[in-house]
């Protein structure tokens, strides 16, 4: 066993203490000395080893992502960020082995995943090269969602723009494209001029506020359609209403009572052709007479019932343009406020 020689930091005076030995006290002042570790940094020799086994695990992801072997990719993907968390072109493989595409030029709307964590990831950590890729990537996806939207083809246009959304979120562009895809709309304009329901305007506010403003008008806009669509649904109701009311209150007794006349002129009708035509006694005609009557009920029963059908049709009519205001005026409240203008309307 060796010894080693130190110097204690109380009072100054060489010691020699065995070589093992971490703690001793001082044979001069008797103080407690902690002798220091030299700790050895091998971070730059295990930066070098992960350098070339990320390299190497790279090389063979890409291998197997040019042959179209996803599975086996992602392994290779997922094993080079276990040495290198950040490698931003590792996280765009394994977004491209989830989407099932060689290159970002073979990625279909359809096959772009719910999860964008990968993409977001290589996005964060993205070199100039990877970046550039993420960037010309995004652009054909823009150009690819405007070019479904103007052409009616609103599924694709959907989740292009709504995978623009997630990774670019101070883009107004992915939040109108998302909002019109949705609505089935090609413009911001052609939906205010539609006589399509109002819509949940949360894309559009949120677009105006990334933007600074820049939506304002198409907010104010949206604001009015919801409005007039309230109005014109109260308009509908109080026409029913007024329709409802003619037609049951004042009508209902003189239907009944033209009905009845029309009953007893048939029955009439019925015993006098009967009567002439075979000339039948009083004891028969008597009979027929009640068969005219019961003919004549019948037919005002039938009338009865097909008047009280129509007036059941249009108060159903009235309950559902009733809840529709209702649910409208609770949307305007959740998305702009309270809705001030516009009376309530009865129900029945």
């Amino acid at each position: 066993m060796g010894f080693v020689a130190v110097k204690c930091p109380n009072c100054g005076a060489n010691l020699n203490v065995e070589e093992d030995r971490d703690t001793f006290f001082c044979s001069y002042c008797g103080s407690k000395v902690e002798r220091e570790k030299k700790i050895v940094d091998l971070k730059a020799h295990l930066s070098i080893d992960n350098f070339v086994n990320s390299g190497t695990l790279m090389e063979r992801a890409l291998v197997f992502l040019e042959d179209g072997d996803f599975r086996p990719a992602a392994t290779y993907f997922d094993r080079v960020l276990d040495l290198s968390p950040k490698h931003s072109p590792a996280y765009l493989g394994l977004f491209l082995c989830q989407s099932r595409a060689r290159n970002e030029q073979e990625i279909l709307p359809s096959g772009i995943p719910e999860d964008l964590s990968e993409l977001k990831r290589a996005i964060q950590y993205a070199d100039v090269e990877t970046g550039e890729r993420i960037r010309t990537m995004l652009a054909s996806w823009k150009k690819q969602a405007d070019n479904y939207l103007r052409q009616g083809d609103y599924a694709p246009a959907e989740r292009l723009y709504h995978a623009l959304k997630e990774v670019r979120p101070d883009d107004p562009s992915g939040y109108v494209g998302l909002f019109l895809s949705r609505v089935r709309c090609p413009s911001l304009g052609a939906y205010q001029d539609s006589d399509s329901d109002p819509a949940d305007p949360a894309l559009i506010q949120e677009a105006d506020r990334v933007s600074g403003g820049q939506y304002q008008n198409a907010v104010d806009g949206l604001r009015r359609k919801h409005r007039d669509a309230i109005e014109d649904t109260e308009d509908q109701i109080r026409e029913i209403e007024h329709k409802y009311f003619r037609f049951r209150r004042p009508n209902e007794s003189k239907i009944s009572r033209s009905t009845g006349l029309c009953g007893l002129l048939i029955a009439a009708c019925f015993v006098l052709f009967i009567s002439t035509i075979f000339n039948v006694g009083k004891g028969m005609t008597f009979v027929y007479v009640l068969l005219g009557l019961s003919i004549a009920g019948t037919v005002f029963g039938w009338i009865k019932v097909i008047w009280n059908n129509k007036l059941t049709d249009r108060l159903f009519e009235m309950n559902k343009k009733q809840e529709k205001l209702e649910e409208l005026k609770k949307q305007f409240t959740q998305f702009y406020g309270d809705f001030e203008k516009g009376g309530s309307v009865a129900v029945f």
